[in-house]
């Protein structure tokens, strides 16, 4: 997961910044719609490690 988010353009989280998003606009508006494919991917590798009692 570190090096997908590394992956992330900073740019586009500069751009937020400059036109007045605060840190939690730019984590819900900015961040997370480019991170749910690798939280997806994350969620789906956990419950298979999941085993049932």
């Amino acid at each position: 997961m570190q090096g997908y988010m590394t992956t992330l353009p900073f740019e586009v989280i500069e751009a937020a910044r400059l036109d007045g998003c605060g840190p939690w606009q730019i984590f819900w508006r900015v961040v997370l719609p480019l991170i749910r494919p690798i939280l997806a991917t994350v969620a789906v590798f956990q419950t298979m490690w999941v085993r049932p009692s």
